[in-house]
């Protein structure tokens, strides 16, 4: 099960990297979900089956090699304004999606919006990737789908992450108060996302 490592090392690369199936489309008469490998499109059963190590590609890093923070503070007489913005560049992650063993299985986990995208007559699978709905339950259909290129997606983001607004009260100009300093301060915490390179709306951090 290569889905996908979870961190196994791989000579070479990054212990962390995005492995995923070679995406070769939906099948135009069923719309079945397909894998290359050695180079020509092949079902699910014999990509659950068959894949090597070789066969797969590797996206890149899972974790963001470039990270960091930035922090303003701002002062004026007793009043303190802080903000951090941080970043993390250089990593992938992989998108959910329509999970129909899941769905099948009546289980609580499996649905995605990217229902509506399925396949659902020939000619589909020029505009979408999302398999169509199958009639039995089979994980390695699911997987094909799920753990290909197909859903790789770009995690670069910079995001807003907290703001700290303080005022110290001092002795010297609050007489009556019994401590010799107190500060007083609200503090909000991941405020939001103010870029990321995903088209898809999707938070980086929260993907699943």
């Amino acid at each position: 099960d290569f889905g996908f490592f979870n961190g196994a090392p791989v000579l070479g690369k990054p212990l962390y990297g995005m492995f995923s199936y070679r995406w070769a489309g939906l099948d135009p008469n069923t719309g079945a979900p397909q894998a290359y490998l050695s180079g020509k499109a092949t079902n699910y059963n014999t990509v659950a089956t068959n894949t090597e190590l070789s066969d797969l590609v590797y996206s890149g890093h899972e974790n963001p090699p470039l990270f960091g923070s930035i922090r303003n503070t701002f002062l004026w007489h007793f009043i303190s304004l802080s903000f951090n913005i941080t970043y993390k560049i250089g990593y992938y992650f992989r998108r959910n999606s329509i999970s129909y063993n899941g769905i099948l299985n009546n289980t609580t986990w499996g649905g995605s919006a990217d229902y509506l995208q399925r396949w659902q007559n020939p000619g589909d699978e020029q505009h979408t990737n999302v398999p169509s709905l199958p009639s039995t339950m089979d994980p390695n259909r699911d997987n094909v789908y799920l753990l290909s290129t197909a859903l790789i997606t770009k995690g670069d983001q910079i995001r807003f992450q907290d703001i700290r607004l303080s005022y110290d009260l001092s002795k010297t100009y609050w007489r009556k108060t019994p401590f010799s300093a107190l500060q007083v301060y609200a503090y909000a915490n991941n405020l939001g996302i103010l870029w990321r390179a995903n088209k898809y709306g999707i938070d980086p951090d929260y993907a699943g």
